[in-house]
């Protein structure tokens, strides 16, 4: 013998009903709140850092993973530009463009247009110094980074200069600074290498492509000083 199913009460059809009305509601809430705070895409943020430039937005060249944050080099015909990106709401530093080093590529002479960035924070000192070349022959370039104590030894630091997939030819350090390096990115210089290791032509780090922050940790949020 079949048993007979009770069928939901009208007053039940109801309840699940505002239930599931209700539920629909929240959950179109939090989406209508939640997504204009925050940076869906690191183009956002480039986009972002640009318009503090007075400039469109920026075209990748290359990213990387470093001191915890992605970092995408960038250019247009007017701007280079180094941008952090994490996913996190508009107010981060990360995603406002606030702290992205920029480089007017018009103002730039000779074969190099650099920018520079260094940021202190609990964990130490990290610079980046980062720039486009024009320079056919050369095959790398030469960073020189002063010493913090007058009279000492600089620091150097070769790295190679790459090609995007649009043949534009950059080259980009990234590296953890010891206590003997100095932060002032005024005093270093870029010489750039043939593949005989001879220099071909150099620059310095001219005040308006830098930028320098520190960072101080807090339960709530990140602040930063330039």
């Amino acid at each position: 013998m079949n048993r007979r199913r009770n069928l939901p009460s009208r007053r039940q059809w109801a309840l699940r009903l505002g239930l599931l009305a209700a539920l629909l509601m929240l959950l179109t809430g939090v989406i209508s709140v939640v997504l204009p705070l925050h940076h869906l895409t690191p183009g956002q943020v480039r986009e972002a850092a640009a318009r503090r430039q007075g400039a469109v937005e920026t075209q990748p060249i290359a990213s990387r993973r470093f001191q915890g944050l992605s970092w995408q080099l960038s250019a247009n015909d007017q701007l280079l530009l180094l941008s952090p990106y994490r996913f996190g709401f508009r107010d981060g530093w990360e995603t406002d463009g606030s702290s992205a080093p920029a480089a007017d590529r018009t103002q730039a002479e000779g074969p190099i247009c650099c920018l520079g960035l260094s940021v202190t924070d609990s964990d130490g000192i990290y610079v980046q110094v980062a720039g486009l070349v024009s320079l056919e022959p050369a095959v790398a370039a030469r960073i020189t980074l002063p010493a913090r104590q007058p009279g000492g030894p600089p620091v150097t630091a070769d790295v190679d200069i790459l090609s995007d997939r649009h043949g534009q030819r950059y080259f980009w350090l990234c590296r953890q600074a010891s206590a003997k390096e100095s932060l002032d990115l005024s005093r270093a210089s870029i010489t750039l290498l043939d593949a005989g290791g001879h220099p071909l032509a150099a620059t310095g780090l001219p005040p308006e492509n830098q930028s320098h922050f520190s960072l101080s940790h807090d339960a709530s949020r990140t602040a930063v000083s330039k």
